[in-house]
């Protein structure tokens, strides 16, 4: 089912910065870009 309210990543990106808490946030994007792991 698709989700009409975002054409775009960037649109879910600033709804989901708006919707979370500073700290939260921080967690969802800390190791989001990154595929370094504890092995590493």
């Amino acid at each position: 089912m698709e989700d009409a309210r975002f054409k775009t990543l960037h649109e879910i990106i600033l709804e989901a910065r708006q919707n979370l808490d500073a700290e939260n946030w921080d967690y969802l994007i800390g190791g989001s870009d990154t595929e370094t792991t504890l092995r590493h």
